[in-house]
């Protein structure tokens, strides 16, 4: 099967193959990552594997921001992207790299396009990605996790919009119209279909300790559908589908339904529930009875924080955080209600994160004038995500937590960035 060609804005490509060991991936801090102050502008990637040996990393680059310098009268600016693919986070030799410049001209807005990368079947491993504006001599850069350690699993499937455009994240609106592609060496001439429809409960305080949940692999529903006949399938409810190439198999592409302009939230029973971390019990009850949902939040934002001026810029710190959280944090539930959306909008940007493997630490060092607090957060292996982690709960949390729920009650927002 061939790989969908997409819109590329690129010229003078150049590949630099590296094999010099680097230093580890779970020594560079990432918590740079976690600022929505910069998410206009963040870079999505997204990973296919398009044969036994190689596999693709699809990009679209925002360009509005990148500075453009006069040469001869044309203004242009001038991005270059490195790629390094490691065995894992703490590993240091190079398995395959290379590095392309763009020129990005003076309409542009987006880059998109494609890289072939080195990688063969049953590897795993993690992309390290660096992208600098050249003329800024601004650099930033991502980690992304690469699995082909077995065929027919979330990255051997494409997802297009019905314009035939790739979809940089497996996310769409009722009634949107979807293609889903599997690139795999046989023919796939159906898709076996398991729907879960589930409400979520929101994530617990850090400091209590929560039962061990078991997930009900049972569908709430299934049915087959032949490959060409997606493209003309329409989703209704919200919930996630997982798309798989045999009925018994437990992996495979999940595909998530959720309301339209997510990761925004803009109707007031969301907004509701997504304030529950800093409301008491009470207030939450009474502000979902309301009649006037948005006159009770609002009335809610203007008791804490006092006047008009403060209830605006504390409602915008909160909500984009939220935001930023559903955009970073989503797995099979929204990134709001995650363990780590739940420390993201209460304490906001820690000083530093720290990936492994199958773990991550997050450590606010400036935080209430106390002592360092030090999440960890542990990966969870289940068949539709793998950004779902898990807080180790402690007892020690208790302190911290209540100061900062109360810091925001008195009209405070935690950790704001100036």
């Amino acid at each position: 099967m061939q790989l969908k060609s997409f819109y590329v804005f690129v010229l003078l490509p150049l590949f630099l193959m590296a094999c010099n060991p680097v230093s580890k991936l779970n020594r560079e801090n990432l918590s740079a990552h976690l600022d929505y102050a910069d998410a206009a502008s963040f870079p999505n990637y997204s990973i296919l594997h398009v044969d036994s040996d190689t596999s693709v990393l699809v990009y679209r680059i925002p360009v509005d921001d990148v500075l453009r310098k006069s040469t001869e009268g044309i203004f242009q600016g001038k991005l270059k992207l490195h790629f390094a693919l490691f065995h894992g986070y703490n590993q240091t030799a190079i398995l395959d790299s290379g590095t392309v410049f763009f020129t990005v001209d003076s309409g542009a807005h987006d880059l998109i396009g494609n890289i072939k990368f080195r990688m063969s079947h049953s590897q795993i491993g993690v992309l390290r990605i660096d992208l600098t504006d050249v003329y800024r001599n601004l650099s930033g850069f991502r980690f992304v996790d690469v699995d082909k350690s077995e065929t027919g699993i979330e990255q051997y499937f494409g997802l297009y919009d019905e314009n035939d455009h790739i979809k940089y994240s497996n996310i769409i609106y009722p009634d949107q119209l979807f293609n889903l592609r599997c690139f795999v060496s046989s023919r796939i001439d159906s898709f076996y279909v398991s729907c879960y429809y589930r409400n979520f409960p929101l994530a617990m305080p850090p400091f209590k300790e929560e039962e061990n949940k078991v997930f009900s692999m049972v569908p709430d529903s299934s049915f087959t559908i032949a490959t060409n006949d997606v493209s003309a399938l329409r989703l209704h409810r919200y919930g996630f589908l997982l798309f798989k190439l045999n009925k018994n198999d437990r992996n495979g592409y999940t595909l998530f339904v959720m309301p339209e302009n997510f990761p925004i939230i803009n109707s007031a029973s969301p907004l509701i529930e997504s304030t529950r971390y800093i409301t008491t019990a009470k207030e939450h009850l009474e502000l979902m009875a309301s009649s006037d949902k948005k006159k009770a939040l609002d009335n809610f934002w203007l008791s804490v924080g006092g006047n008009t001026n403060n209830a605006k810029a504390l409602i915008r710190e909160y909500y984009s955080r939220v935001q930023h959280a559903n955009r970073m944090f989503t797995s099979y539930l929204e990134g709001w209600k995650t363990d780590r959306g739940m420390i993201y909008i209460i304490f906001g940007e820690p000083q530093s994160v720290y990936r492994s493997n199958d773990s991550e630490q997050w450590t606010y060092s400036t935080m209430l004038n106390s002592s360092d607090v030090v999440f960890s957060f542990k990966r969870v292996g289940n068949p539709f995500s793998n950004n779902d982690y898990s807080l180790i709960r402690q007892l020690y949390y208790e302190n911290a937590w209540y100061m900062s729920v109360d810091q925001w009650r008195q009209g405070r927002a935690v950790n704001l960035k100036e």
